[in-house]
């Protein structure tokens, strides 16, 4: 349910539905927010022990599985100039051009992303492969409170169980501006980094 790429899927349609969510709750509710959490070098940290794990326990498929570790698991040589250096086992990152590479991540974060979005309805995380974002509305306290709950959550998840980093370039954005400063800086004292801005860029498309 959190994953929005796919077969006859679009980055486009993803982004639309949001901005729709947005004008209309922003005429019906009195608070309207949306948080765009950013992963730091996500294909990159991908820690293939958990991988494999997670792979596993979703189902995927044991034979292309065990085919796509051997390619990303690799020894991998750097060039330049003409001279190489000494081969490296790599334990963690994706090639992110992989046909599997999309398979591979919604396989790594599935039992997370969906444990937040049953736990935490009114906010639920929503997937483009790594771009991972939150929306809520309602009253003010409702949204704020269902908002920081979900986020302090994905937050402790992704970063205890799937050992990635949240990049501080992840952002608020929120009817209310005030609304999106305080939800900052209260997740701030949770560990946690937002920036606020009027309008974001959401997978290519604006969104205020």
């Amino acid at each position: 349910a959190f994953d929005s790429a796919g077969k006859g899927k679009s980055a486009l349609l993803a982004a639309l539905l949001r901005n729709v969510f947005m004008e209309v709750y922003g005429e019906l509710s009195p608070e309207v927010i949306a948080v765009f959490n950013d992963f730091h070098k996500f294909f990159d940290t991908l820690d293939l022990e958990i991988l494999i794990a997670a792979a596993i326990r979703a189902g995927f498929p044991l034979l292309d599985l065990f085919l796509t570790i051997q390619q990303h698991a690799g020894i991998r040589v750097l060039q330049c100039a003409g001279y190489c250096g000494p081969a490296m086992a790599i334990l963690r990152s994706i090639l992110a051009g992989c046909k599997h590479s999309k398979a591979l991540t919604v396989a790594y974060l599935y039992e997370v992303m969906t444990d937040i979005g049953d736990k935490h309805k009114e906010a639920p995380p929503k997937c483009y492969v790594d771009d991972t974002t939150n929306i809520t509305h309602g009253t003010f306290g409702e949204a704020f409170q269902n908002m920081y709950d979900a986020v302090v959550d994905f937050g402790t998840q992704v970063q205890n169980k799937l050992q990635l980093t949240l990049s501080d370039k992840a952002t608020i954005v929120a009817k209310g501006k005030r609304t999106a400063q305080m939800l900052a800086d209260k997740l701030l004292s949770a560990k946690l980094k937002y920036r606020v801005a009027a309008h974001h860029r959401d997978l290519g498309v604006g969104f205020g």
